[in-house]
Order: structure tokens, then C-alpha cells, then sequence
């Protein structure tokens, strides 16, 4: 998991057109986090001639956090990057 966090706020959401910071309305009650890509082609590990057509996808940071704010407060602590 924390590879994959890792690759996501360092190589994947960096690669995106005009990317400004992720939404903050993206957590639910409980602290957890989604959000959308429109495609897979931001993932490095994914080459352009192996792919038939452009995929979206949500993903969903779960956390140990009990209320939004501690969600945010987390995940900024681990370095993901939100519109100020």
C-alpha cells in the first residue's frame, strides 16, 4: 500500500495535465478518500501501445482515521497534494 502511495503522489498525479491538487471533498464520514483518473495512461507501468482504449478509474485511500479532518490531516502528513 504505501508503495503504491508512494508512485501515486510522486510519479502518477505529477504526470497529469494542469493537475492543481486533489478536491478535498473527495472523504466520507468516516476519513477515507476517492477520487477519479480519467485514464490509466498517468501510471508509468503502462506503455501506450499496450492499450486498446482509455480507461477511468476510482480509487479509494482507506484509512485508520475516525473523522474527516484526520482523514486530511493524514494524508496531507504523507504528502498527498490538495488544492489549497
Amino acid at each position: 500500500m504505501f508503495s503504491f502511495l508512494e508512485r501515486l503522489i510522486n510519479l502518477v498525479l505529477p504526470r497529469i495535465r494542469d493537475f492543481s491538487g486533489l478536491s478535498t471533498n473527495g472523504f466520507d464520514q468516516d476519513g477515507n478518500y476517492n477520487f477519479g483518473l480519467k485514464t490509466q495512461l498517468v501510471f508509468p507501468e503502462i506503455s501506450y501501445e499496450s492499450v486498446d482504449q482509455q480507461r477511468g478509474f476510482n480509487i479509494t485511500l482507506v484509512t485508520s482515521a475516525k473523522t474527516k479532518m484526520e482523514g486530511l490531516s493524514l494524508l496531507k502528513n504523507y504528502g498527498v497534494p490538495f488544492k489549497k
